[in-house]
């Protein structure tokens, strides 16, 4: 089983000369989901989860979107993909947490720091990964009931 690269602040450049075109850029990393990126104070943040049994989220940095240089990890681990946004100058990610609860957790990134806050319940679960939105009055969270109806639901945190 392919470990993700637990090392910090080692650049990978992908190039498309050496890009398999079925499959896009290879970025040297592995997940078990699809990775959550946006754009933050003048970079792209990639969090993803591990591809290993912990799926433990990892954080990624890159200025050109090719050329990524990892981050400390967020100290959280998940069951589906997480999503992220910036809003307010915070980079914000919510996920669904890697325990039978399905309980929906957030983490902010604190830059100076390079590193994330405790995780903050937000009093809702969810039996697939959650879709963020900047919305004017603040961060929207989308995201399907935790049962069988598949509803699916809006939150704002």
């Amino acid at each position: 089983m392919y470990m993700a690269n637990t090392e910090i602040n080692q650049p990978t450049t992908y190039s498309p000369e050496t890009a398999e075109r079925t499959l896009g850029f290879r970025m040297g990393e592995s997940s078990n989901f699809t990775p959550a990126v946006c754009f933050h104070n003048g970079q792209f943040h990639m969090v993803f989860a591990a591809a290993n049994n912990t799926n433990e989220l990892l954080h990624s940095v890159s200025g050109d979107g090719l050329t990524w240089t990892r981050k400390n990890n967020l100290g959280q681990s998940t069951k589906q993909a997480p999503a992220i946004a910036s809003i307010h100058g915070k980079l914000v990610c919510v996920f669904v947490a890697n325990n039978e609860t399905n309980t929906l957790l957030s983490v902010v990134w604190l830059e100076s720091d390079d590193r994330w806050t405790d995780n903050k319940n937000e009093r809702d679960s969810s039996k697939a990964g959650p879709t963020l939105a900047v919305a004017p009055n603040g961060l929207t969270v989308y995201f399907l009931a935790d049962n069988p109806s598949n509803d699916i639901l809006i939150s704002g945190i």
